[in-house]
């Protein structure tokens, strides 16, 4: 490894610093609202007020250009200062996690061996993580990390064009890319990126318990709950990439758990909190409004008897949390475009309420009928076993605990039982993109059905009821260790990734050797910090020993981090490359910009043109800034302006070039007026050095004009132009991908050419 930078040192202090005082501030608040509340309520809330805190910190800053790393420490700071005004009415200790609610000590042996794989399997996420970079697949490289890098260049939030043809995804609401936005920061790179949503994984589970506790759930079966929430394959897959779902299902259930307590105590810091969880969970996903519905049907039936002054002042306030905690999102698209929704078309009957850019037709386009999609989707990211267990604790039990409930007076919580259906009515119906892929956004679903589980597991410690927590744990496992032979990809994730962790520290990970120390610390700081949670009352260790044991961890930690950043930068693009044609061209982009930045101490200017997947370009510690320039006149202007301002119908093409599909599938009024003249010039003004132009993906090619060769029509302009453009890179191979309307795979190059912007 090359020798330790210490730059790196003082930006993960700094990194950890923003968020222990924004953490202080969220407990305290939680503490000061929910003193006598049940720890993992406690817990709940803080983990909704840390997240609350981030996203107003990084969308006022943001939006208000001052996207800095003074702004950010000097507003976490604030938060902090601020919290110590709060009245806490009694102390609170972090040891009553392992003496008070949970007590682990008292859980049936199946619990506690549910429990024990559970930590385990999270804790390699967790250090696959921190330790690796993001992979390139998926959204993450399209947006998650895309939109956030730009921003950080840039110092302020922006709407941020893509390289292909759909630009939907930056009208999005972005609430978890302002966490990235966070997590970027300090240290202007993303090396904890990846490890993301390992709290969110971690908040659901906590989650899950507190909400079958609330439902009446013994110990043992919200304890058994909450660990299959951590045991689910396709959970555990999300854990450690760069993705939203799983905060997208966290916030969700959240939101649902705490107006169930509003409802029981009418409190108003519960109230306030299922706002936040709420706002939260619709600032996540544009999907989250018609999943609202789920939630506002129980707020209004809560407020079924209250009279109509409380009523209105409640939903007014409600609104309110919302709208500060997400919704300005839609706001913001509302005054820009006319339509909270954009460029989604909303219409009723026939009548359009908001009109956008994506009618009904090309928002169906990968909509399936085939209801065959639902056991597909629950082997791919439940497995098979662990389905049916889940799926038995509602068909069976479910329903005879919901008629218990009702009996005894807690109706209320008969809704529970319906909420994973619900999900799975408006995935089929409302959801534009109900396909394989897209099982994800049934999260939400898989997360109620781990509450419903610890719900009807039964409370009798006999034999007979400690017999019937085992299938649980043989789901759990069955689950996880079928893998891709099995036909369900990935689900034993998990045990790869430790077997990837156990081979690097014995030195035989090949590539992985060089995280050993990185894994190693990181393992250790694990190791000290359970032992400080756990060690007062089970260990009975002195405080003196405790304290040791926490500083001790601290400093691995610490270690630990600086190790990772320093593999991420060594590495990264050794693993891209291995990602195909496309991570090969991100190589031979980073070590040429590397040599420039290194020779004139200049950021290069990259612009990408065609593959979805831009985010690779951005180098080393995000180096370069990367830009797509328009094709026309308006260099300034963004998808709506176009939308908004021109014909979207599609000029036809020569040379070559096929048109693609009908223009009502995916809107290509940003590239109407293409020109190449334009588009050097754009160019030009924009600084570029270097063009990446990479073929599009079988989708775009049936919807955006392009070569024979698949790639976007700005490849054959600089093949044109030899004047202006030099290819100095180019590679391709040929891969079997599914076209629209084939009915079988056939092969179709992937291919990447790099060139050069010549002076003029």
């Amino acid at each position: 490894m090359q020798a330790f930078d210490w730059d790196s040192l003082w930006r993960i202090l700094a990194l950890l610093a923003m968020n222990a005082a924004v953490a202080s501030a969220a407990w305290r608040g939680a503490s000061a609202w929910f003193a006598k509340a049940p720890c993992t309520e406690r817990i709940l809330a803080a983990g909704a007020l840390f997240f609350a805190q981030i996203v107003f910190i990084s969308a006022a800053l943001g939006f208000s250009g001052l996207i800095n790393l003074p702004s950010f420490a000097a507003a976490a700071l604030a938060l902090f200062l601020g919290s110590r005004f709060l009245k806490l009415p009694d102390k609170i200790d972090f040891s009553h996690l392992s003496t008070g609610e949970i007590r682990v000590e008292a859980l049936l042996p199946p619990v506690r061996a549910l429990l024990i794989l559970a930590a385990a399997c999270v804790a390699g996420a967790a250090l696959w993580g921190v330790v690796l970079h993001p992979p390139p697949g998926g959204d993450g490289y399209i947006y998650h990390l895309y939109f956030p890098a730009v921003w950080l260049q840039q110092g302020r939030i922006s709407y941020v064009d893509l390289p292909y043809g759909v630009q939907a995804a930056t009208y999005y609401p972005l609430n978890t890319e302002l966490f990235y936005l966070w997590l970027m920061l300090p240290a202007h790179d993303d090396f904890l990126a990846n490890a993301a949503q390992i709290p969110a994984i971690l908040m659901g589970a906590v989650c899950v318990y507190a909400l079958a506790r609330r439902a009446g759930a013994g110990r043992n079966g919200a304890a058994a709950g909450a660990a299959l929430a951590l045991l689910v394959p396709g959970f555990l897959q999300q854990a450690a990439v760069a993705r939203v779902d799983l905060f997208f299902s966290l916030w969700f259930l959240a939101a649902l758990y705490f107006l169930y307590s509003w409802n029981v105590k009418q409190n108003t810091g519960q109230f306030i909190l299922a706002g936040i969880c709420w706002g939260l969970f619709l600032g996540t996903k544009s999907l989250a409004v018609p999943y609202s519905l789920l939630l506002f049907l129980p707020f209004v039936w809560f407020l079924r008897s209250a009279g109509p002054r409380k009523a209105f002042t409640s939903a007014i306030g409600m609104g309110a949390v919302l709208v500060a905690t997400g919704g300005f999102w839609y706001i913001r698209n509302g005054l820009v475009t006319g339509n909270p929704f954009y460029p989604l078309e909303l219409a009723l009957r026939g009548v359009t309420i908001f009109p956008g850019a994506y009618s009904r037709d090309a928002m169906t386009l990968f909509h399936t009928r085939d209801p065959d999609v639902f056991a597909r989707i629950s082997d791919l990211f439940l497995g098979r076993w662990l389905g049916v267990f889940l799926g038995l604790c509602w068909f069976t039990a479910g329903l005879a605990q919901a008629a218990s409930l009702a009996r005894r007076g807690k109706n209320t919580f008969v809704y529970l039982f319906i909420v994973p259906v619900a999900i799975g009515v408006l995935f089929w119906l409302v959801n534009p993109h109900n396909n394989l892929t897209n099982g994800r956004f049934l999260f939400p679903a898989i997360l109620a059905a781990c509450a419903i589980a610890g719900l009807v597991l039964p409370k009798s410690r006999s034999r007979v009821g400690q017999a019937i927590y085992w299938p649980a744990v043989a789901a759990a496992v069955a689950a996880g260790l079928r893998g891709a032979d099995a036909g369900i990809p990935g689900s034993d994730h998990a045990l790869r990734m430790w077997a990837g962790i156990l081979n690097s520290i014995a030195g035989r990970g090949g590539l992985l050797n060089g995280a050993a120390p990185a894994f190693a610390s990181l393992a250790a700081a694990m190791a000290l910090g359970a032992l400080a949670v756990a060690g007062a009352k089970l260990l009975k260790i002195s405080s003196l020993a405790r304290f040791t044991t926490v500083m001790l961890a601290f400093a691995l930690l610490v270690a630990g981090l600086c190790f990772s950043w320093q593999y991420q930068r060594e590495t990264k693009y050794e693993w891209l490359a291995q990602a195909g044609i496309t991570g090969r061209g991100w190589r031979q982009i980073e070590e040429r910009t590397r040599v420039y930045y290194k020779e004139t101490g200049l950021r290069p200017v990259v612009a990408s043109v065609g593959g979805e997947r831009a985010y690779g370009l951005f180098g080393t510690g995000l180096r370069n800034r990367v830009v797509t320039v328009n094709v026309d006149g308006h260099s300034e202007w963004r998808f709506h302006n176009y939308q908004m301002e021109l014909d979207s119908s599609m000029i036809g093409s020569s040379n070559g070039l096929n048109t693609g599909m009908k223009q009502t599938e995916r809107p290509q009024c940003h590239r109407k007026r293409a020109n190449p003249r334009d588009w050097i010039r754009n160019l030009d003004s924009a600084g570029v050095q270097i063009v990446f132009a990479a073929t599009l993906g079988p989708e775009s090619m049936g919807f955006m004009e392009h070569t024979n060769d698949g790639f976007p029509l700005e490849v054959q302009w600089m093949r044109e132009r030899p004047d202006r453009f030099r290819r100095v890179w180019a590679a391709s191979s040929p891969v079997a991908r599914r076209l629209r309307g084939a009915s079988h795979a056939q092969p179709v190059a992937e291919a990447v050419e790099i060139f050069v912007l010549l002076p003029r």
